[in-house]
């Protein structure tokens, strides 16, 4: 059996509780971008740090600027702790 579907209906779960913490964030950028953001570049990339983020190249990507990305950065660190305390409650 796969692990794809249980894992995407985890990433969606988590999504769903801390977009709307960042509701101007979501309404600025929309949530498919964010999404598709984190999926594409932060999580394929393995990217664990904002400077790493900051200074990635993202080809085929929308520009945004530095304070944006900044911005996001927080959102995404928020998700990367979430799925790791999410991680370890699998095995518990």
């Amino acid at each position: 059996m796969s692990t794809t579907y249980p894992r995407k209906r985890l990433r969606c779960s988590i999504w769903e509780r801390i977009l709307p913490q960042e509701s101007a964030l979501a309404d600025e950028f929309g949530r498919d971008f964010i999404r598709s953001e984190f999926a594409e570049i932060v999580d394929r990339m393995g990217i664990d740090s904002e400077d790493d983020y900051l200074t990635t190249v993202r080809s085929g990507r929308p520009r945004i600027g530095r304070a944006q990305r900044k911005s996001l950065w927080r959102l995404f660190s928020h998700m990367q702790r979430e799925l790791a305390n999410s991680a370890w409650s699998w095995w518990s």
